[in-house]
Order: C-alpha cells, then sequence, then structure tokens
C-alpha cells in the first residue's frame, strides 16, 4: 500500500468513529465554545458549494456564526462592480460612427452578385484577436462562408461586459463589426439595423438578398435590440449553446465564481447566496422572450448539452438540433506500429490555465506526482506556462487556418494522458477531442459533461469521481496502465478527424 495512503488511513481513524462522526478531540480543536466552526478549520467542515459536511452537521450550530456562503458573497465584488471595472474604454467620437447607408453600401459590395447571401454572427468579442472555443467556432464558420461565396459579419459590443447590457447603461447599444474576417468600424446597433432593412429591400444584380442571424453568445448585448435585427432578416435565428448563459448571466454556472451550481430555479436559496443570482431573474426573462417571440433554432454541440438545456432552461418546449463540432474515425492501420515503452508516462495540460477548466487539478497532480520518477508533465498553449510548477511547456496556437496544430503537437510530443478536469459540465470540449484525435487518452471528472460523454463513448481514457480518487489513481500504478492501454490503441488504429461546418450545418438540412 502507497504510504502516504496509509498515513491518511490512520488519521482518518484517529479523527473519526466508525460511524464517521468526529472524535471528541476533533471537536474542541475544530469549534469553539459555541459550537461555532473556527475560521481556520472552514476548509475542513464546508465543502466547495459552501454545504456543511455530514460528519460534522451534528455539531454545528447554524445560529451561532453567520452562513458562510454568505460570508462569500460579501468578500467579493458585486456583478455591477465588476461592470464597472470592465467598462474601461470610452465610447467612440460620434463623428466616427458608421452611418446606416455606409454599412448598407459596403456590405452590398462585398455581397456575391450571383447569389447575394449574408450571415450575421453575433458574439462578445474580436474572434480574430481573442483565443478561445467560441471565437474557433466562428473562426471556422467564416472560412466555410468565404468557401460558400457568403459574406460573414461578425458584431460584438464595443464595451465587454460580464452580463447582458441593460437599456440604462445606452438604450441604443454601441457594436463593433467585423467584415469578412477584417475590422470595418463601430455603430449604433439602431445604425445596423436600419442597413439591414435597406440591405433586404434592395436586389443585388436583380436577385433578393438572403440573411441569416447566428448567436453565438450574448454577453454585452441587447436581446431587444437583437430581436430587432433578427425580424428584418424574415429568417429562423439560430441560437448556439456554446455555454449556459442563456440560463445565467455565470456562462459556466459557477455559484460565486466558485463551483457548478446546477442551475437551480431562479427565486432558490442558493441563487439568492450568489452573485449572479439578482442578475439572473431579468436575465432569463429577456432571453426566453427572445426565444419566445422568434421561435429560433437552438443548436447544441452535444446530446449531453441538449438534455441539460432542455431540462434546467424552462425552453423545453423548443427542440434543440445536435450538430457536434468535430466527429472522429478510428480506422485499423495496415501494418501496427512498434511502441516504445520504456519512457516515462507523459501527462498534458491543454490550453489556458483556467479554474473552470481544471488548472488546479493539474497543478497538485505535478506538485504530488513529480519526483515519483514515473511521469512528465507538459503544459500546450499558445501562453507559456506558469513558472511554479515543473512541466514542458510547448508552445501551440491554433486557428482556423491551423486546425490541427495541437492535434499534430499532441502526437510529436507522444502524449499518452491528458487530464481535462472541468468544474462544470463542458458543452463540447475541443479540448478533449484534439486529445483523442492525437490518439491520447483522458482522465475526466463525471461532471464534466460532454468531456466525460466522449471518453465513455470512445473508451479512450477513464471517468473518475473526485480530486482523492484523482490523486490515488496517479500514485498508484493506475495511470500508468492507462497509458500503456494508450499506446497499444495507437499501434493498431489511426484516427482521422472531421470538422463541422457550424452554422451552416443547420442551414444544409434545411435546404
Amino acid at each position: 500500500m502507497n504510504l502516504a495512503l496509509s498515513n491518511k488511513r490512520i488519521i482518518e481513524r484517529l479523527a473519526f468513529h466508525k460511524s464517521g462522526k468526529p472524535r471528541g478531540w476533533v471537536r474542541l480543536i475544530v469549534f469553539n465554545e459555541q459550537r461555532a466552526v473556527r475560521r481556520s478549520f472552514h476548509r475542513i467542515v464546508y465543502k466547495k458549494n459552501h454545504q456543511v459536511r455530514p460528519s460534522f452537521q451534528n455539531w454545528l450550530i447554524d445560529s451561532s456564526i453567520k452562513p458562510i456562503a454568505e460570508t462569500v458573497r460579501q468578500s467579493m465584488p458585486t456583478l455591477e462592480e465588476t461592470v464597472k471595472n470592465w467598462r474601461w474604454k470610452p465610447d467612440p467620437d460620434a463623428s466616427t460612427l458608421l452611418a446606416s447607408n455606409v454599412i448598407a453600401l459596403t456590405i452590398s459590395e462585398h455581397l456575391n452578385h450571383a447569389d447575394p447571401r449574408l450571415m450575421i454572427s453575433v458574439s462578445h468579442d474580436h474572434y480574430r484577436k481573442i483565443t478561445g472555443g467560441v471565437q474557433l467556432c466562428l473562426q471556422y464558420e467564416e472560412v466555410v462562408a468565404n468557401s460558400e461565396h457568403v459574406t460573414y459579419m461578425q458584431i460584438h459590443p464595443w464595451h465587454p461586459l460580464p452580463r447582458l447590457a441593460h437599456a440604462e447603461e445606452d438604450p441604443d447599444n454601441l457594436v463593433a463589426i467585423v467584415l469578412n474576417g477584417k475590422d470595418f468600424g463601430v455603430c449604433r446597433m439602431s445604425a445596423l439595423i436600419s442597413a439591414m432593412i435597406q440591405i433586404t429591400a434592395s436586389n443585388v444584380s436583380n436577385a433578393a438578398v438572403k440573411m441569416t442571424v447566428a448567436i453565438h453568445q450574448m454577453l454585452g448585448h441587447m436581446p431587444e435590440q437583437l430581436e430587432a435585427l433578427i425580424r428584418v432578416s424574415n429568417t429562423p435565428c439560430i441560437f448556439w449553446l456554446h455555454d449556459f448563459f442563456s440560463i445565467c448571466p455565470s456562462p459556466t454556472l459557477q455559484r460565486n465564481n466558485i463551483t457548478f451550481c446546477g442551475a437551480p430555479p431562479v427565486n432558490s436559496n442558493a441563487c439568492e447566496l450568489c452573485i449572479y443570482g439578482d442578475e439572473r431573474r431579468t436575465h432569463i426573462t429577456r432571453i426566453q422572450a427572445l426565444i419566445d417571440d422568434l421561435n429560433v433554432n437552438v443548436v447544441s454541440p452535444s446530446e449531453v448539452t441538449a438534455a441539460f438545456w432542455s431540462t434546467r432552461s424552462g425552453m423545453s418546449k423548443f427542440p434543440v438540433h445536435v450538430i457536434p463540432h468535430v466527429t472522429l474515425n478510428f480506422i485499423p492501420r495496415p501494418v501496427e506500429l512498434v511502441a516504445s515503452s520504456d519512457r516515462l508516462v507523459r501527462v498534458a495540460y491543454l490550453g489556458f490555465p483556467n479554474k473552470h477548466k481544471g488548472w488546479h487539478f493539474f497543478e497538485e497532480i505535478v506538485r504530488v506526482c513529480s519526483s515519483r520518477g514515473v511521469y512528465e508533465f507538459f503544459v500546450m498553449s499558445s501562453e507559456p506556462a506558469p513558472k511554479s510548477i515543473p512541466v514542458r511547456w510547448v508552445e501551440v496556437s491554433v486557428t482556423a487556418e491551423n486546425p490541427c496544430a495541437m492535434v499534430e503537437a499532441i502526437a510529436n510530443e507522444k502524449i499518452d494522458l491528458v487530464l481535462h478536469w472541468p468544474t462544470w459540465p463542458e458543452t463540447f470540449s475541443f479540448t478533449t477531442f484534439e486529445a483523442l484525435a492525437g490518439s491520447a487518452y483522458v482522465i475526466t471528472n463525471k461532471n464534466s459533461g460532454n468531456v466525460a460523454a466522449a471518453v465513455r463513448q470512445t473508451g479512450r481514457g477513464v471517468i473518475l469521481g473526485d480530486k482523492i480518487e484523482l490523486i490515488r489513481y496517479f500514485e498508484s500504478c493506475e495511470a500508468g496502465d492507462l497509458a500503456r492501454s494508450r499506446r497499444v490503441a495507437n499501434q493498431k488504429y489511426s484516427i482521422k478527424q472531421h470538422q463541422s461546418k457550424m452554422s451552416f450545418e443547420l442551414l444544409k438540412k434545411e435546404n
């Protein structure tokens, strides 16, 4: 038995009765005379979701102290304080704003005269300058649009916001326009709507303009103005579920930016104790009004996300189209490869070190296991890896022009295992499919959404319960066994990935 694991079990027996209740000496240390938790022991008594651990429930007098969740909320900046910090740049000079006739004329000049089609893509930032999963989806969509001679126009808020825009801040939202991948300018939403009316009312070479609106992310937008824009197109809007912003201002459903909440009812105690709770009431009403009024086409990148959204959004009457961003084919090799089995097990983290992507779990595994002489740890990202832990950084940048960069890097470095331990149910996870396409196996948790679904479907990885089980998995020989299984599978199979055409997949089905 592992020595650290053995010592841990001895401590547990000394601290707790067989029934699971804490022994007397533990109670004296953890609680004060009023049976309130001493501040230094909060992490022992309370779970991350602020619930009291079962072992301590009979020994905590909640009335003697403030509930810890309320204490956490009061120690954090409010959502509106965060909004003020985000609105750092001034409005552009009014003389520089695009007028509706200029917008209409410029877009008309970019349209294909033989078949004038325009796709308006709505998201929260500049997809050509910011890196992320949603941004990558827009890049792919733009490439498809260019190949099909469709003019691609993306709009995003001039002022980035951590929630929807409010009319009290500005009744006529400012948006930046990117036309076929290039910056066009900034305008008021009213000017853009007016320009779209002019375009759809006119003909280009005697052909009517066909316009489609695809909403990828609504952060910073006003749903009421988007609805006015969509009505001009006279076609059903495409509404993507890249995250859960349609359910809550927190796109990853993180209560107080700490832990996954599961999208409880808006009037629940959980929402009362969360910095997003107050905003969520009007947030849901505004988004539901847009979806109800327009009867939009809701699109999910995975079955697991479609099921979760249908049960938690309150909008189950709308069918959800499932269009995966990537699909994989496992092809038997005509001649099996010869694999080396004498090197260390290579474990990687892919992408930016974000908490909701599970970076802190990867950090802990590196600290616990880096000196064992069994593993070699990698961080594969466009940004350098933190110097606080012993890892090897491999610079990788994935774009629509180089979509296979991460897959190739994983294969070149012969990565065995990718640890992807998100703190929310991922709606798709490019990271997971890049790992699998690069022939790596994935280690994840049971609450990781489509990550766990992909591992379950392919059989290429393992799904664990919690952090304790994760650490035990690496401290034992099980992670090494999984790596060896991965090497055998790589000898026998090559993997081919197919990239989705994004919104054009749905348009193709409807046509």
